[in-house]
């Protein structure tokens, strides 16, 4: 088993944002980015996957039922 999947680097970003969708378009129109794959629930991006050149990162929506969101307390 390969510790880093195929066409992912050592390191790569997994960003929480508020508006997933938005952010998917503007990566496509502003970077030329690939959405690799997308799963949605309730119209909120849970997991989005995306290629821009030869990088990949992935992104999801703010959930903070779900303590996916950024901690207001660290700086």
């Amino acid at each position: 088993m390969n510790a880093i999947p195929d066409g992912y680097h050592s390191l790569t970003p997994h960003l929480f944002v508020d508006g997933g969708a938005d952010a998917l378009a503007f990566y496509e129109r502003g970077f030329g980015a690939d959405v690799v794959r997308r799963l949605t629930m309730g119209g909120r991006i849970m997991f989005a996957e995306v290629r821009v050149g030869d990088s990949l990162f992935t992104l999801a929506d703010e959930i903070p039922e779900h303590g996916q969101a950024p901690d207001p307390t660290r700086s």
